[in-house]
């Protein structure tokens, strides 16, 4: 067949492709291609129509082997992408839309799918990028919208991905996204206003297992867990399943008599092809119950499992360098030059430590005082940190930008934050206000220098207790340390470093508070405790687990119920599979 015919079925691909009449599209590229099999422009078309159709199986056979070749054009990669996107194959598609992008920048269009991709792949930060570009280039879309959404809420639950939600539902109404929107607002303790869209999630969608499970994870976090119990088995006896029902129901039931149809429910959702990271969701949900049953080594394979199905991207070495940069910028002069610039208020209380060492329960402890407010997880330090650079207008990134301070700008930031905190608190308990983010051990230099008086407690556990737990449980990709024994022990000893110099170096007041003593002696704990924010003490701090107030951490079951010492020693029943964690935290 001469090259003339080839151009004649090329020239029919495109009229019948102009007119979607993919079918004889279809028909024409592949003459073509069967006249010219080097042709790219035929294979391409080929394949772009298959997608068109909806038979991606048959652009991976057709494509596989062209589309590995590092000379293939950018058409060919990216219907490949295309068609293993659609498919599930996410690291292909990922792979080939990149290629694609990366040999023609101008397909915009082949930016969402990407972002997609990375999505499903854990890789918020590549999803925001890529998401981000496809905005500068493309109209407003549901799409875009939904991506940034997505890709923010896996990073941290956060006012942008509130707000990307929002926009992506005004521009379509769309249940995943209501429901998503639902259980961000659920995370951040704002049960109104999630409720408000697990309704439209419900009304767009009355099978929604995710809005069905957060009206019930919501009555459980204000305290009322009876009904939440109630309100999953009526939908349980109408044929609604699923994931999120089943999680709700393995948590509403981890101690009572029905855990075995708990377990059964989960395996049952394991057996399903899952994304990664609801796959780990229910992964370590079954290690608990497991954990509970007394099953051990069937708990650790759980929770071993789910943390292999999160990417690895903690950077052991730039940790290290942070913990040097923050010892190095925060230094006993420079702290002591700039705190009497600081606010005088003693109202904030600072909760801090490694996470899973007793800040949930000790805020509890104090939340229930009468002359105290407490506010929860709050990024506010750590934003206030990061955004330093900006406010000095200088190219250095923080901690090294902190050097750049001086008495003026720490009083404004300290009257800044203050007046942040008090307009959040209770106006009748806002003597103290407190702040229980762990994470914030990394920022008490700063905190030294912005409240002076500031009431500082640190919780202390076992170290293999405590980084046990962590890899126990699930946390955002904020901590992609947890995920790995051996990073957990790297992670924990710059922790320990870091506490070290605020205590020893820098001479910060503190109260060290051990989780196992508290446990022991709850009355003299948070009697010390009280003390040491300043405040009388109140016999209705020790009856904590009596209050409605709203919990969203992964403490929340222990702060429902009176203190107990089961999680005392934890790690030792998983020892034979914890070498590399103790080495780790015993290396020097």
């Amino acid at each position: 067949m001469n090259r003339w015919n080839v151009l004649q079925y090329l020239a029919a691909a495109r009229r019948a492709e102009a007119a979607a009449d993919w079918s004889t599209a279809e028909r024409h590229y592949a003459l073509a291609a069967a006249a010219a099999p080097t042709n790219s422009a035929a294979l391409a078309g080929r394949a772009r129509a298959l997608n068109k159709l909806g038979r991606p199986r048959e652009v991976v056979a057709l494509l596989e082997r062209p589309a590995a070749d590092p000379a293939a054009g950018a058409p060919v990669r990216a219907e490949f992408g295309l068609a293993c996107g659609a498919l599930g194959n996410m690291p292909s598609a990922a792979r080939a839309l990149a290629g694609a992008l990366a040999k023609d920048p101008s397909r915009h269009d082949l930016r969402v799918p990407l972002g997609d991709a990375w999505v499903a792949l854990g890789r918020a930060a590549d999803a925001i990028r890529v998401f981000a570009e496809a905005s500068r280039h493309l109209p407003a879309s549901f799409e875009i919208e939904r991506g940034l959404a997505f890709a923010h809420a896996m990073i941290a639950a956060s006012e942008p991905a509130v707000a990307h939600f929002r926009a992506a539902l005004r521009l379509r109404p769309d249940a995943l996204c209501a429901e998503s929107l639902g259980t961000l607002l659920r995370t951040l303790g704002r049960f109104d206003e999630a409720t408000r869209a697990y309704e439209q999630a419900l009304a767009l969608n009355p099978a929604s297992a995710e809005a069905i499970a957060g009206v019930a994870d919501i009555m459980e976090s204000r305290g009322a867990k009876a009904e939440a119990r109630d309100q999953l088995d009526v939908a349980i006896r109408a044929g609604r399943s699923g994931p999120p029902i089943s999680l709700v129901f393995a948590r509403l039931h981890a101690r009572s008599d029905r855990r075995s149809e708990a377990v059964a429910m989960l395996r049952r959702d394991l057996a399903a092809p899952l994304p990664p990271l609801q796959r780990a969701t229910l992964l370590f949900s079954l290690g608990a119950l497991l954990e509970e049953d007394g099953n051990h080594d069937e708990a650790f394979a759980a929770y071993s499992a789910a943390n292999d199905l999160y990417p690895k991207t903690f950077d052991a070495r730039a940790h290290v360098r942070l913990a040097d940069d923050l010892i190095g910028t925060f230094t006993p002069a420079r702290v002591a030059s700039l705190s009497n610039a600081g606010s005088p208020s003693d109202r904030p209380v600072f909760i801090l430590g490694m996470m899973r060492s007793g800040t949930s329960l000790v805020e509890q402890m104090l939340a229930a005082h009468p002359r105290v407010t407490a506010l929860g997880e709050l990024d506010d330090i750590n934003t206030l940190a990061h955004a330093l650079p900006q406010r000095l207008r200088t190219p250095a990134r923080y901690p090294s930008a902190a050097a750049g301070l001086t008495p003026d700008l720490v009083g404004v930031l300290a009257a800044e934050h203050l007046r942040a905190l008090e307009s959040r608190a209770d106006p009748a308990r806002a003597d103290r206000i407190t702040d229980k983010m762990p994470a914030n051990y990394l920022h008490v230099g700063l905190i030294a220098c912005l409240f002076p008086r500031a009431t500082i407690i640190h919780c202390t556990r076992d170290p293999m207790d405590t980084c046990f737990s962590c890899y126990a449980t699930q946390f955002s990709a904020a901590h992609p340390y947890t995920n790995s024994l051996a990073l957990m022990a790297i992670a924990y000893r710059q922790y320990v470093r870091l506490m070290e110099h605020w205590r020893t170096i820098l001479g910060v007041r503190m109260l060290d508070v051990s989780y196992e003593k508290l446990v022991a002696d709850p009355e003299a704990g948070a009697r010390a405790v009280v003390e040491f924010c300043g405040l009388p003490w109140d016999p209705v701090c020790l009856r904590f687990h009596e209050s409605r107030r709203v919990v969203t951490t992964a403490s929340i079951d222990q702060v429902r119920r009176p203190v107990y010492d089961s999680s005392i020693g934890r790690a030792a029943r998983f020892e034979r599979h914890l070498g590399a964690l103790r080495a780790g935290l015993e290396s020097t």
